[in-house]
């Protein structure tokens, strides 16, 4: 299990870290994927509630250069 645990952190390290990873374009791509998603979902209409998921994929896209709207 430690090294379990090890794994989720450095997984989570590398996506809230500094500088941007492909860990980052990976969960952004999934994020864009539930919040821009049309026709719109009951789960996009969720997840368009979480502000900071918007800006999180906003800031990820602006970096990378990549926009998927």
């Amino acid at each position: 299990m430690g090294h379990q645990k090890a794994f989720a952190c450095r997984d989570l390290q590398a996506i809230v870290g500094a500088k941007r990873t492909i860990s980052n374009f990976v969960v952004a791509g999934l994020l864009s994927g539930f919040i821009d998603i049309e026709p719109p979902t009951w789960f996009s209409d969720i997840a368009n509630n979480y502000l900071s998921l918007r800006e999180y994929v906003d800031r990820v896209e602006d970096e990378i250069g990549v926009h998927g709207n």
